[in-house]
């Protein structure tokens, strides 16, 4: 019984040591050790940090939404539209935010110079202007 004592121990001990490590007095060793367990403790904090940016920007874009369906939800009582206009609003909405990701392309677009906004809607919409024979025709 005592032996099997012992080599629990044992073995607990090497298990918390990773084996057999013994604690060192060279100095370049040491600085090694801190360095690394100083850079370890950095990395997990860029970490945390990114996960932190991430799920708040999410949370933003979710309380954006939110705020939004709010003042629609305000705005139609207000002008006491009926139901079916309603329920026309909040689907189109949901539909909207599901395709866009919670992206305002036109609030977006809007802010730009005129010349600017003109190249990226001509970009944006060229293939349907290809579409129509007259219009591919002028293209060419």
């Amino acid at each position: 019984m005592s032996e099997l004592c012992s080599d629990i121990s044992r073995h607990a001990c090497l298990i918390s040591t990773f084996g057999n490590l013994e604690s060192t007095t060279e100095w370049l060793e040491v600085v090694f050790n801190i360095i690394i367990i100083v850079s370890g403790l950095i990395l997990v904090t860029m970490l945390i940090g990114n996960i932190k940016v991430f799920l708040n920007a999410t949370t933003s874009k979710k309380q954006g939404m939110h705020l939004k369906t709010r003042n629609i939800e305000w705005w139609m009582r207000r002008r006491h539209l009926p139901q079916s206009f309603r329920q026309r609003v909040r689907q189109y909405e949901r539909q909207r935010w599901a395709a866009m990701r919670g992206v305002d392309e036109c609030h977006m677009i809007r802010n730009l110079p005129e010349c600017l906004r003109r190249d990226i809607k001509y970009h944006l919409c060229l293939d349907l202007v290809r579409q129509v024979f007259f219009m591919s025709l002028l293209l060419r």
